[in-house]
């Protein structure tokens, strides 16, 4: 089971992000996927992320000038 991540990313003057990391670290896995394993997606030239993530409990993580900054929980 898994489920679909997409959107645009913005920032708040309403630009897209393009090339931006979103890290995705599992906070609880349930059967193949390992607890605290991580994975780095990257917007495309459009902003655009399209992504599934395996059933369990993960931290969403975008990179604003050189720090990850947390942006919510699955």
């Amino acid at each position: 089971m898994s489920i679909r991540v997409l959107g645009v990313l913005y920032t708040p003057l309403n630009q897209v992000v393009q090339n931006v990391p979103i890290k995705v670290v599992t906070a609880s896995g349930f059967g193949n996927v390992l607890t605290t394993s991580e994975a780095i997606y990257f917007t495309d030239n459009q902003g655009n992320y399209d992504f599934n993530l395996a059933f369990g409990t993960h931290e969403l993580y975008v990179m604003f000038t050189d720090t990850f900054e947390h942006i919510g929980t699955t």
